[in-house]
């Protein structure tokens, strides 16, 4: 143990035992004053992440197969909600269970970019989604990748992040 790290007291322990899968990694070391990682480094200590699988949802081979007749007709958020799993979890399993779409996910154009940027805010997300042939998700996540955050409100023609860079202020004050 360095010089910089406090030891743990066994009141921790106790609430690490008693919150274990109740509460988020993040959360129990907020409220310890610990980090995540320290967290997960004590719960290893303490034998409690060998358990860890009873938290986890085991798949079926229903649920496998589900995924290999929807794989081509659903999303990953879709089949998420059918099979009551997260997105990052079907996307998982299916890498795990080596699948592939037939259609590749289309990259995303300049162009398509730049009508996404000039008419958010101005239209409506369903009318940008027609003429780019895009699900609003797939625009929302696009939108967040290119960092433009909080845009969805807008007054007249110009959205709250333009709004906010000629009032160099955070789009969040707005």
């Amino acid at each position: 143990m360095s010089k910089n790290q406090k030891r743990w007291t066994k009141e921790e322990d106790r609430f690490l035992i008693q919150h274990y899968g109740a509460m988020t990694l993040q959360k129990m070391g907020e409220h310890l004053h610990r980090s995540k990682e320290s967290v997960n480094k004590r719960l290893t200590r303490l034998n409690l992440r060998a358990s860890d699988t009873a938290l986890r949802k085991k798949w079926t081979l229903e649920q496998d197969a589900f995924l290999q007749e929807n794989i081509d007709i659903m999303n990953n958020r879709e089949m998420a909600h059918s099979l009551g799993r997260s997105p990052s979890s079907i996307a998982t399993r299916i890498k795990v269970l080596g699948l592939t779409r037939k259609t590749a996910m289309r990259r995303w154009t300049l162009q398509e970019d730049e009508y996404l940027l000039r008419y958010y805010g101005v239209k409506p997300l369903s009318h940008i989604s027609a003429k780019l042939q895009r699900s609003v998700q797939a625009l929302e996540s696009r939108l967040n990748r290119l960092e433009v955050y909080g845009a969805k409100a807008h007054v007249g023609h110009i959205t709250v992040c333009e709004l906010a860079a000629c009032l160099e202020v955070d789009v969040h004050t707005i």
